[in-house]
């Protein structure tokens, strides 16, 4: 099947709506050789990245980082891994390399006492009784607070916090309160306020489903009604079972975040695979490099392998990761391989056909069934090595 690259230009066509023949421009392909669709394919997407040229549609050739993103192993598969750099107490939002920030916005409860992006957000905001300051200017001054829940500020002071605790109800939290009156509350898990009445909370227990929680029920068996917890779904509508579906499955690798069960937003890839075109459909589709006679076993990226394991007649003389397992022991004159060399059998069997090794194994056969092997006296045998090499040197058993 031929393939056009690049977008849609149409050069030849015999109506307004018919096209004939077309050329695709740079970063675009065509796939299926179907005119009414163009070239419907684009050059993949990388992480924090733009790719700007690709040789086919799944491999990317050139890049261009997207803000605070940098391409720091000079590596295009995997874009522009690096990001800026972490400061103490705040989150850096503009940056010139990953390593210099430039401007920085102070995480919740700190705030930037000296105006130095280098040490970030250094000073901490006070603590307030039942509260969480939230914003702050300097040490001992807070000018705005969150409750924690089932507490409220009821004179209206900073300083002292959410000083009182709201009414307690049965198997709920009340969220929203004055001094004496509760106005919102929220259930524990598997309870549910039946009667919508404040004063008892949540009077019904519903039972337990997998993977969510139970929001209304008609008895304390049934439950007609539920909240899925993250990343699970209610596909067949059956409350009494839960959320029964969870996150599609990713080829090599883990869904950490999906808004369905049938696609995947946020996903992680296993030991020694990686994501090469960024669709999560195929997952993680490439892994370590191949190694001449041997098994990658671990890999920062699929070019380039740090660790492997040598076949079982192949041997690393070198410890070069390049060309790995670069030795090879004949299965007929050699047994067992150390670290570095190959060690002769001390019985030759028959084995390969045809070969100079085959030769040499049936010539130690039959010079052993001799005596060729037996030294002066007939007491010691030679070895398999000095008898092989006296066959292939012409020796004959007579």
């Amino acid at each position: 099947m031929s393939v056009r690259t690049g977008f849609e230009k149409r050069s030849e066509c015999s109506s307004w709506d018919t096209c004939q023949n077309y050329t695709c421009s740079k970063g675009a392909f065509d796939v299926d050789g179907k005119a009414s669709n163009g070239c419907e394919v684009q050059c993949p997407k990388l992480p924090n990245a733009n790719c700007t040229a690709c040789s086919d549609f799944s491999t990317c050739t050139d890049l261009v980082c997207e803000a605070n993103s940098f391409d720091a192993d000079a590596l295009v598969y995997n874009g522009c891994e690096a990001r800026c750099p972490e400061v103490p107490g705040a989150k850096c939002v503009a940056c010139s390399s990953p390593t210099s920030c430039s401007k920085l916005q102070c995480l919740e409860n700190f705030w930037d006492a000296d105006g130095d992006v280098l040490n970030g957000c250094e000073g901490t905001c006070p603590e307030l009784p039942m509260a969480k300051c939230t914003r702050c200017s300097e040490p001992g001054q807070c000018h705005a607070m969150t409750c924690e829940a089932g507490y409220f500020d009821a004179d209206g002071t900073i300083n002292n916090g959410c000083e009182l605790r709201c009414p307690i109800l049965p198997h709920a939290t009340c969220t929203k309160c004055d001094a004496s009156t509760c106005f919102e509350f929220a259930c524990e898990k598997n309870w549910f306020d039946k009667d919508q009445q404040m004063d008892n909370g949540c009077e019904m227990q519903c039972p337990w489903v997998p993977h969510g929680t139970c929001t209304s029920c008609s008895s304390s068996d049934f439950c007609t009604s539920v909240r899925c917890e993250k990343n699970y779904f209610d596909l067949d509508g059956d409350a009494s079972n839960g959320c029964e579906a969870g996150c599609p499955k990713v080829p090599n690798g883990h869904c950490s975040q999906c808004s369905d069960a049938q696609s995947c937003q946020l996903y992680t890839c296993e030991v020694n695979f990686f994501e090469a075109d960024g669709n999560a459909t195929n997952g993680c589709e490439r892994s370590c490099p191949q190694v001449p006679g041997a098994r990658c076993t671990q890999c920062p990226s699929p070019l380039r392998c740090n660790k492997f394991v040598c076949h079982a007649q192949s041997l690393d003389v070198d410890g070069l990761p390049d060309n790995g397992c670069e030795v090879t022991c004949d299965s007929c004159t050699f047994a067992n391989k150390t670290r570095n060399a190959c060690q002769r059998k001390q019985e030759a069997p028959s084995c390969l056909k045809d070969d100079v090794a085959q030769r040499s194994c049936s010539c130690f056969e039959n010079a052993e069934s001799c005596g060729l092997g037996m030294t002066t006296g007939d007491t010691d045998v030679h070895s398999c090595e000095w008898i092989v090499d006296k066959c292939l040197d012409g020796t004959k058993c007579h």
